[in-house]
């Protein structure tokens, strides 16, 4: 078994046994993912995108974080005609409804699998097309959850780091020895995303409910239906006609047939939505995404 294999299932195992064993608070976990957030993820994706890429290369790749924009607008789109067919009457759980229908699980999960699959030149692939699920995250679908727009925190500092990354190269596109030691560093501290993200997925899933109430079923069956089948269909046909490679094909769907975002539970806890109803969806939605995301990645190869 691959080291990174053995991480991530190490780190996944940890969360759930933490949080079975109430051995860790919700405040705790919050504070872990703000950490990993603002501070460690954009370590690797500004080392990644430095150590893996030339500038020519960076901006040849643009259409990554564009089809991630797009398809996260069509779940919006989604999630809006389908409020009523949901069957949900509580507003609590139709916020926390449409939100899943918008967010997959666009960077934890993939960059395990992208790391795994592709090494770091996939883990590059993921931090560019999180760029839009990240613009997306805070223009058109922390408004359904939140019922605010906070203009501010599109500048999120994966964003900040990519737009780093892009200017470094350009402007000091012949770096030294100096520059070397720090990438390194900044590298080895992003590392540190793959086990902690596991360990906060391991917490997030076992908060979730291995049963699904009654009045539920027709809303979490739209929920997986668009994001494991209809959302990685409708990303298939938009990569056909193109041209970028095929990692980068592989990494766009691995992204776009994850089930729910994990940051669901935790904006549904902030902000007075369903964080049952989102815990339980991510539970579900995983367990199941074992069967679709190969199948995808199969036939996309084809």
């Amino acid at each position: 078994m691959p080291i990174i294999t053995l991480v991530a299932l190490l780190g996944l195992i940890v969360g759930v046994i933490l949080e079975s064993k109430k051995l860790i608070s919700k405040s705790l976990v919050k504070r872990l993912s703000s950490i990993l957030i603002q501070g460690i993820y954009p370590c690797l994706i500004f080392s990644t995108l430095l150590l893996r890429f030339k500038g020519p290369e960076l901006l040849e790749l643009w259409i990554l974080p564009v089809f991630v924009t797009v398809i996260l607008g069509v779940g919006l789109l989604f999630g809006l005609l389908t409020r009523k067919l949901s069957g949900l009457t509580d507003e609590r759980s139709l916020r926390s409804y449409v939100f899943l229908t918008i967010m997959p699980n666009y960077s934890f999960v993939p960059l395990v699998l992208a790391q795994l699959i592709f090494g770091d030149v996939g883990v590059a692939y993921v931090a560019l097309a999180s760029v839009g699920a990240d613009i997306s995250l805070w223009t058109f679908a922390f408004p359904q959850i939140a019922g605010a727009f906070h203009w501010r925190k599109i500048l999120s500092p994966a964003l900040l780091s990519v737009i780093a990354a892009f200017l470094i190269q350009w402007l000091i596109p012949n770096r030294g020895e100096y520059w070397d030691s720090v990438l390194f560093f900044l590298n080895l501290l992003g590392k540190v995303t793959l086990p902690l993200s596991m360990i906060i997925l391991g917490v997030q899933l076992a908060r979730g409910s291995p049963k699904i109430p009654l009045p539920e079923w027709k809303a979490q069956g739209l929920i997986f239906s668009w994001r494991l089948i209809l959302c990685p269909l409708l990303l298939f046909l938009m990569l056909l006609p193109t041209e970028i490679p095929l990692i980068a094909k592989c990494v766009l769907m691995l992204s776009g047939s994850m089930p729910g975002a994990i940051v669901t539970v935790v904006l549904s806890e902030l902000y007075g939505a369903d964080s049952r109803l989102a815990a339980t969806s991510i539970l579900w939605g995983h367990a199941l995404a074992i069967i679709t995301v190969p199948l995808w990645q199969l036939l996309l190869r084809l």
